[in-house]
């Protein structure tokens, strides 16, 4: 996870590509699940609860193959790349709401290249990945097994 301090912009899209930036940044922990509700706390690893853009490297585990569906409950903005593909599109600022429901078809099992990018203004937080598995009706929180990264 690489965190952008004093970022107070309004869309995610501003957020740096790269590590040099007009953003004090930092390397944190790997955030393992993203299935929290901050309320006023800090935003993971960050220090703070406002001002802070994060983009997090990493894997998803689709242990299966068939059609999966997946959506974000977020405050402030998210962006989801898989396989460097967006699947999930709400960057903008926003109080707690669900995202657009990206439909992946998964034809090979298995980890696949994952970047999640997300920013919090001020005020409250929320940072919610769920999904829908092959046969499933229901949305669920990922679980922690389905998050990799590489040390």
């Amino acid at each position: 996870s690489r965190y952008y301090m004093n970022f107070l912009k309004r869309d995610l899209r501003a957020l740096p590509k790269s590590d040099r930036s007009i953003y004090p940044s930092f390397q944190g922990k790997p955030i393992l699940q993203l299935n929290h509700q901050f309320d006023d706390q800090k935003v993971f690893d960050s220090g703070t609860n406002r001002g802070v853009g994060i983009r997090m490297r990493g894997y998803i585990n689709f242990p299966e193959a068939g059609q999966y569906e997946m959506q974000a409950l977020s405050n402030d903005g998210f962006i989801l790349y898989l396989s460097d593909k967006i699947a999930i599109n709400d960057p903008e600022q926003h109080s707690d709401r669900f995202s657009n429901v990206a439909h992946v078809d998964i034809k090979n099992p298995g980890w696949y290249e994952t970047v999640a990018e997300y920013f919090q203004r001020k005020g409250t937080a929320a940072l919610k990945l769920r999904w829908k598995t092959p046969g499933s009706s229901d949305f669920v929180p990922l679980p922690p097994s389905a998050y990799g990264h590489r040390p």
